[in-house]
């Protein structure tokens, strides 16, 4: 009898530890899709607005967006720190609050094909912070961008906590959309990277079929598969939709699925 219970012990043991393996976390794949929706909206804030300013030597936009360089654009000196400053709050035209500063340098006055390094002063999207800095390093094959998150990598601060994001990332272009504005462009985008989500919950997400960008969605990713292995738990693939500018996906594993947004 006694011999009985202990084997039904340690298999209530076991099969608790498998519940706990499988058990899917929706947070550190929101949260992936978090850090990439900033490290994209990023690169199009800059290239919607550093070339003009540089060809016109001044930003003739948005009344609330300041940008400013040094030497002063009217200075035919390379290379520039160009910041791009939105003040106490700027609305841009897809609805996303940004403030604060990005700054980057440039090498010439072609911004759309050189290597940006981005640092951040007091920067905000939509209500998340973000410190550290992010190198966007040009790739003439795919007119994109392979990309790494420096050092420690980046930090998003929201009223849900702090998480942290690093690894390596690249954005191949795929449409132009027949315009010359950055604004409707398209890109393929993939990533292996390692973060703590604001639960502080360690976790891996790797890009298992590249991620359909759209720029003239708010929320950029419309679809693609990712692979997130939270601390302690089996591997979930993350599926972002089929298409559609809507910010919903779902999470699988071991049989099961839930929704969730990003």
């Amino acid at each position: 009898m006694k011999r009985f219970s202990l084997f039904l012990l340690m298999t209530l043991l076991v099969l608790s530890c498998v519940k706990k393996n499988t058990e899917i976390h929706t947070r550190s794949a929101s949260e992936a899709a978090l850090a990439e929706k900033l490290t994209l909206d990023i690169i199009k804030q800059i290239l919607s607005i550093a070339p003009d300013f540089v060809v016109n030597q001044g930003y003739s936009g948005e009344l609330d967006i300041a940008v400013l360089s040094n030497p002063e654009i009217t200075n035919n000196n390379y290379p520039k720190t160009v910041s791009i400053n939105y003040g106490s709050g700027s609305i841009g035209n897809l609805g996303k609050t940004r403030s604060g500063i990005i700054s980057f340098t440039i090498a010439n006055g072609d911004v759309k094909l050189q290597d940006l390094n981005v640092t951040f002063d007091d920067y905000q999207f939509d209500g998340s912070t973000i410190f550290g800095s992010i190198l966007y390093q040009y790739d003439s094959i795919t007119k994109g961008y392979n990309g790494h998150y420096h050092d420690d990598g980046i930090s998003i601060v929201n009223p849900n906590g702090t998480m942290t994001m690093k690894g390596e990332f690249s954005m191949k272009k795929t449409s132009t959309s027949g315009t010359t504005s950055i604004a409707d462009d398209e890109f393929n985008f993939s990533c292996n990277t390692t973060g703590i989500d604001f639960s502080q919950t360690s976790f891996t997400h790797i890009t298992a079929t590249e991620h359909k960008i759209k720029f003239n969605c708010a929320e950029f990713i419309t679809s693609g598969t990712s692979n997130v292995t939270p601390n302690e738990k089996d591997e979930q693939t993350v599926d972002f939709g089929g298409g559609n500018c809507d910010a919903q996906g779902t999470i699988s594993a071991d049989g099961e699925k839930k929704n969730f947004s990003f």
